[in-house]
């Protein structure tokens, strides 16, 4: 949760147990994290004692790729990878559970469709799983990959972690890993049982990818895990807390400020900060003081603040968390059965008739009525597919300095990889051009 604002929410949040329970233990856990120390003091805030716990090292990541046929017809950049789909499965065919993680839900609703449509005989045993799909589908497919009926699930990170079930035998990594933590949690996924090795296959969907994926391996086995910092005195997170305390049993202004105080994140709130942010949650600030709906919080006779009337604890519990996020529609079959979500404006674009692409189905939309998009099965081929919000994943910081190092062994002609060598003509003809 480091670098996330739901992160700094949770050292609030954290602070309010330890204040109610002094000797509170508190346990955090990672397998990629560069900075442990740093996340220590974060967990256990200011003042607090701890001490970091490594686990054995010695366990064996290998980090493989499958190349392109011919690197002329390969595209340089952009795409969704589809040229490789025949490798992928026959990677999968090769017996045992594969684990296929694309970077974006759109990405992955079009792999899943294209592997069964590439080998139909597979249709009862592949699964696509993404956050976007009802809870149930999901469910149904996590189930399969514990008893070891499905052959292949397509999924994004909604598999990363979090979720409990047996040990994959492959891993496989659709496009630009993008970060190398990222590539090492999804390594390991598989080789879990003593003595193997957690394996990760890397299919690049353009060229320029081949150096992603070099540039990741040798960081890799450098170590060099991406670090992940905290938040410093994100004012927006705090308002939200004062207003969830205020919808509970309420707080005083002092006791509350110096819980706050203890949390990494705001050791060192000013006055004036904590002053402008209550100021907000009773007032609505100097900007919005005329709009009463602003006013969440108020004063009681008590000396404690509490939420301004029954409304508004109520909305503010409707909203409680830090995740934005564009609104989203359910989608529903008309013969029953909920297919998942995607956001209002995907859905704001269909008339009737339009098909789409979406929980491996083809439909057709209907209509929409009470924030619910009607849709059917639909014959031929779907004109579109959903694209959410946050689809476009930057590089770490760690990867793109390693790519940088790559690209630079290129230039002095030291190809260090079957990927690289692959891609040599590509950086040949950019270098003469």
């Amino acid at each position: 949760l480091l670098s996330t604002k739901r992160g700094t929410q949770t050292e609030l949040g954290l602070a309010r147990l330890r204040a109610s329970s002094p000797k509170l233990r508190t346990w955090g856990l990672s397998a990629t994290l560069g900075n442990l120390e740093e996340a220590l003091t974060t967990l256990v805030g200011v003042g607090g004692e701890g001490s970091v716990v490594h686990g054995e090292i010695g366990k064996r990541i290998e980090i493989d790729s499958l190349l392109p046929e011919r690197i002329d017809r390969f595209p340089w950049a952009g795409h969704f990878g589809t040229q490789m789909v025949g490798p992928v499965c026959d990677e999968i065919a090769k017996g045992g559970t594969a684990l296929v993680f694309c970077n974006t839900r759109a990405q992955a609703e079009i792999w899943f469709d294209l592997i069964k449509e590439l080998r139909p005989e597979w249709k009862d045993e592949v699964g696509l799983h993404h956050g976007s799909i009802d809870r149930e589908e999901r469910d149904r497919v996590e189930l399969g990959l514990k008893t070891g009926t499905l052959r292949a699930v397509i999924a994004t990170s909604s598999l990363d972690l979090g979720v409990d079930f047996h040990p994959v035998d492959r891993v496989l990594q659709v496009g630009s890993p993008k970060g190398v933590a990222r590539l090492l949690q999804r390594a390991g996924r598989s080789g879990h049982r003593p003595g193997i090795p957690s394996r990760v296959i890397c299919v690049p969907t353009n060229a320029m990818e081949l150096v992603d994926i070099t540039a990741a391996r040798f960081a890799a086995e450098a170590g060099r895990i991406e670090s992940r910092h905290a938040f410093d005195r994100p004012l927006d997170v705090l308002a939200q807390h004062l207003v969830t305390v205020a919808s509970g049993p309420g707080f005083r202004e002092a006791e509350l400020k110096r819980e706050v105080r203890t949390t990494s994140a705001y050791r060192a709130l000013t006055d004036e900060e904590w002053g402008w942010t209550l100021d907000f949650v009773v007032r609505g600030g100097e900007s919005l003081r005329a709009y009463p709906e602003y006013r969440r919080v108020a004063l009681a006779e008590d000396g404690f603040y509490r939420a301004a009337d029954d409304g508004a604890a109520k909305r503010h519990r409707m909203s409680i968390g830090t995740i934005t996020s564009e609104s989203s529609i359910r989608v529903q079959m008309l013969k029953g059965g909920n297919v998942g979500t995607v956001e209002e404006t995907f859905v704001s674009r269909l008339k009737p008739g339009d098909t789409f692409l979406f929980a491996g189905r083809a439909l057709e939309f209907v209509r929409i009525k009470d924030m619910t998009a009607w849709v059917k099965r639909a014959r031929g081929t779907p004109q579109a597919t959903p694209r959410w919000s946050g689809g476009r994943l930057p590089l770490s910081g760690e990867l793109a300095d390693a790519i940088r190092e790559e690209l630079g062994h290129a230039v002095d002609g030291e190809l260090r990889s079957p990927e690289m060598v692959a891609v040599a003509p590509v950086l040949a003809l950019q270098n003469r051009w």
